[in-house]
């Protein structure tokens, strides 16, 4: 009886092991049927050099750009110039885009994988387009989330989906789409390093109160050379922020000098003079709710020769970050911030534009005269809005007998 048992059990087992067997076989054959390695635009690497406009967009932003004589540029911005083969990665990198394996085709599971589209509410997918001259959209292509790698050797994979399909795919490659401004410029409009700037003023339309400030050699610290009589500064580094403020300046957008209406503004005036011969001038309009800012340099060369010298005198006392750039080396730079400055209106992030454009009153303060407080006393301070001065301890306030209502006798 048990033999037989166990004969039963056998075939059973056995029959299992056969069916496991042939779902494996099954599965494996079906994945090979849809494991592709097929490019997701067939011909488009050669199509390339057609293209003329691209469109990135994410559910913060969207940047356009047009294909210039020479290279690309931010469509919105009047054509400014983007960092050279930026525009140029984004496009080879889905002409190398290649199928993997379909994914969900059902539009209520795309979110799991991020290729729901632009217009879907709480979206996180992102999109890129290719325009060609003709106006032709050859590549609309909706991004999803990347996938994270299982192991060494399987490379980049990010889920995607082409707009207007319902099937969604597993694709090998890797699509970066960042649409911030900054990511596609270079964002310094200059450095100037701190031991370098000599003079530097402010100039206000009308009855604004101008700033001043200079010194003498570069191991000291700017100092207002303005200050009014009965003003006085805020405190000992009130000056220390315009120090450092020049060395470093991006900006956050950009327009061509064209498109914005001038005439009849009165700009806020900023120049920066450095002892090796930079001359820096910011010429800053409000227009509208932004501020624009015109950048211009010129190079002195006495000023430079002077410095020179100075260094030279020196004989090694001050260190290396002080010595002054060579005349060529100003002279490049001057030219590089002309060329940046050139028909384009930029707008300074405002913690630098404030600094650039402050008037005398946010530096001061009103000062505090100072009152003897008797003919042996201390100097104190005298506060205009008190009717007389604070009693001290050489002086002890006057006592005045409160009043009653019955006459009191020794």
């Amino acid at each position: 009886m048990n033999s037989r048992k166990l004969l039963i059990a056998g075939a059973v087992l056995a029959a299992v092991v056969l069916a496991i067997a042939i779902v494996i076989v099954a599965t494996n054959a079906k994945q090979e049927d849809v494991l592709l390695d097929e490019p997701l635009y067939p011909g488009l690497r050669d199509k390339l050099p057609s293209i003329t406009k691209v469109v990135i967009a994410d559910p913060l932003n969207t940047l356009e750009f047009g294909k210039l004589d020479e290279g690309w540029g931010l469509s919105a911005n009047g054509d400014y110039p983007v960092v050279q083969n930026k525009v140029e990665e984004m496009m080879i990198s889905v002409a190398q885009l290649t199928m993997i394996e379909p994914r969900t085709a059902i539009a209520d599971n795309y979110s799991r994988i991020g290729v729901e589209g632009m217009d879907a509410e709480g979206t996180t997918s992102k999109n890129i387009q290719l325009i060609d001259a003709g106006g032709a959209v050859l590549v609309d292509l909706i991004v999803g989330n990347p996938k994270l790698s299982r192991g060494a050797g399987t490379g980049a994979q990010v889920y995607i989906r082409k707009a207007g399909d319902k099937q969604s795919w597993l694709a090998k490659g890797q699509m970066r789409i960042n649409t911030q401004f900054r990511s596609f410029v270079d964002p310094v409009l200059f450095r100037v390093p701190e031991t370098r700037p000599s003079n530097m003023s402010v100039d206000h339309p009308g009855d604004r109160k101008d700033v001043e400030l200079s010194r003498a050699r570069s191991v000291g610290n700017l100092e207002m050379t303005n200050i009014p009589e009965n003003m006085e500064l805020k405190s000992a580094t009130a000056l220390s922020p315009l120090g450092t403020a020049f060395g470093f300046c991006s900006f956050d957008d950009v327009k061509p000098v064209s498109e914005l209406f001038l005439e009849g503004s009165e700009p806020i005036v900023t120049k920066m003079q450095t002892f090796d011969g930079l001359d820096l001038t910011l010429t800053t309009y409000d227009i509208g709710e932004k501020r624009y800012s015109l950048l211009a340099a010129e190079f002195d060369e006495g000023r430079n020769t002077a410095a020179q010298s100075r260094w030279e005198e020196t004989d090694g006392e001050l260190p290396e970050n002080h010595k002054p750039r060579s005349a060529d080396e100003v002279r490049e730079e001057v030219d590089s911030i002309n060329a940046k400055g050139e028909g384009w209106a930029y707008v300074i992030p405002p913690s630098k534009l404030t600094l650039f454009t402050a008037d005398r009153d946010f530096f001061l303060k009103p000062s505090i005269p100072m009152e003897p407080a008797g003919e042996e006393g201390p100097m104190i301070p005298f506060r205009p809005d008190d009717q007389e001065p604070p009693a001290t301890e050489a002086d002890p306030p006057a006592v005045t007998p409160a009043a009653t209502s019955e006459t009191e006798y020794p």
